[in-house]
């Protein structure tokens, strides 16, 4: 750029001191090219926007084929996925054919302007060599002088075109750098350490992931000493968004969530999550050894002390029948395994970490009956001698706790213990009832201890 630049200086100057006349012709044509290509330019940096957005459009819609295959496959849209796609990758090709339209326009539109400078040179040059102002050597070197101006243009403007297509690349990666994040650290100096969760408590929380539409409202509730709590109600009353409050995923809209009487926007985030654990529905596990996956969150534990979190969940037994045992490599997406197996390994997982707070959302729906009545007996261990919130459909897991919250539209609309909320004959109770009427035959409420029957 700084040889192509002086160059082009320099031929201005040379031709302005052989005949300014003449080099006010020569040069009348280069605002209304610069002008012109630099309008060209606005487009063409709009144009690479909307490509890369396209681009990315693309490389989306293929992943998620690639992700839902087994779907397309057992629901036999194969050809609808395919037309999806084509939709998407026409669009794209579309677009780039319009950005490299505008981008091939450049050169032609310099030689043009080089052509009608050339013409103007030399009419205007022959007027003056006829009237003797000129001689015929200083109008070849203008000739020349022109080339030597209009030619670096060129490959600056070549350089241009890389410029519009790069800053369009950095606009969109700025885009996400400077995108600040909702939940933040407090400053250092007033960040409030702990080293232990002993107390949590839920004071007028109310949250929705749009601000004017309220996902929960008015939660209040308190966990603390090594009590049990469950959030029970339908699907999207909000069970889980109090969850993610609680470990500040998102922050509340109004209300305060407290921790050993601290509130949790004054505890750096690292310190709050570092003694909670969570089991979900739809665990994930890495493409690594059973072994690694279960010591992931204690890198430094034992192989014994990964068996022995193992057999305290009924792990074990399943993991030395795969072949390799404890070093078997889990494939991505853990698709060599059922997903009853995930969830064992993730309970010892979780159990290897030895959290303060245990956060079991929805952790035994994927499990058969029998699994299931194993992982009971193990979730007695689990949760000896720590704050456990539970949130679970299956309402033989919930009996388990010492305090029950029935979650509906977002308020709590029942607590109390099994026995209470079978005896208010609400909303729990029917979740109850509906799924034991048939097994049990009765109505009236069951004991409170843990089922023996599978």
């Amino acid at each position: 750029m700084i040889t192509d630049a002086a160059s082009i200086l320099g031929s201005l100057v040379i031709i302005y001191f052989l005949n300014y006349k003449l080099a006010l012709i020569a040069t009348a044509i280069l605002p209304a090219a610069v002008l012109l290509l630099w309008s060209l330019g606005g487009a063409s940096r709009k144009q690479y926007r909307i490509s890369l957005a396209n681009l990315a459009g693309l490389v989306a819609k293929m992943q998620e084929n690639c992700a839902g295959i087994k779907v397309t496959k057992a629901f036999v849209q194969d050809d609808a996925a395919a037309k999806g796609f084509d939709e998407v990758n026409d669009k794209t090709v579309k677009a780039w054919k319009r950005t490299i339209f505008i981008s091939t326009a450049y050169l032609p539109i310099v030689q043009i302007m080089r052509l009608i400078g050339t013409v103007l040179i030399l009419w205007y040059g022959s007027v003056l060599f006829v009237n003797g102002q000129i001689t015929l050597g200083v109008l070849a070197a203008f000739l020349e002088y022109q080339f030597s101006y209009f030619m670096p243009l060129t490959t600056l403007l070549t350089a241009f075109d890389q410029y519009q297509s790069g800053t369009s690349a950095l606009e969109r990666i700025f885009d996400l750098l400077d995108t600040r994040a909702e939940v933040l650290d407090p400053a250092p100096d007033k960040a409030v350490r702990i080293e232990t969760i002993d107390e949590v408590r839920f004071d007028d929380v109310t949250f929705g992931y749009d601000p004017e539409s309220p996902v929960i409202r008015n939660i209040s509730l308190s966990l603390q000493g090594s009590k049990t709590l469950a959030l029970v109600g339908p699907t999207g009353a909000g069970k889980s968004t109090t969850i993610n409050l609680l470990e500040r995923f998102y922050d509340p809209v109004s209300g305060k969530i407290l921790i050993n009487g601290h509130d949790v926007r004054d505890i750096p985030i690292a310190d709050c999550r570092a003694h909670m654990s969570t089991v979900l529905q739809d665990s994930f596990l890495f493409p690594m050894s059973v072994r690694d996956n279960i010591r992931f969150g204690k890198p430094e534990a034992s192989d014994e002390e990964v068996v022995d979190a193992a057999k305290t969940v009924g792990a074990h037994e399943f993991i030395m029948r795969l072949p390799g045992g404890y070093d078997y490599l889990i494939q991505e997406g853990s698709s060599n395994i059922s997903i009853g197996q995930r969830q064992l390994i993730s309970f010892a997982r979780t159990l290897l970490v030895d959290p303060k707070l245990l956060i079991l959302d929805e952790a035994t729906s994927s499990i058969d009956p029998y699994t299931e009545l194993v992982l009971q007996k193990a979730l007695k261990k689990l949760l000896e001698n720590r704050l456990a919130i539970i949130i679970a459909h299956r309402l033989s897991t919930i009996r388990l706790c010492d305090e029950i919250l029935v979650i509906d539209q977002g308020r709590i609309v029942e607590r109390g213990s099994h026995v209470e909320l079978m005896k208010l004959n609400g909303l729990y109770s029917s979740f109850y009832k509906m799924q034991f009427r048939e097994e049990r035959g009765v109505d009236s409420p069951p004991s409170p201890a843990l089922p023996q029957e599978a």
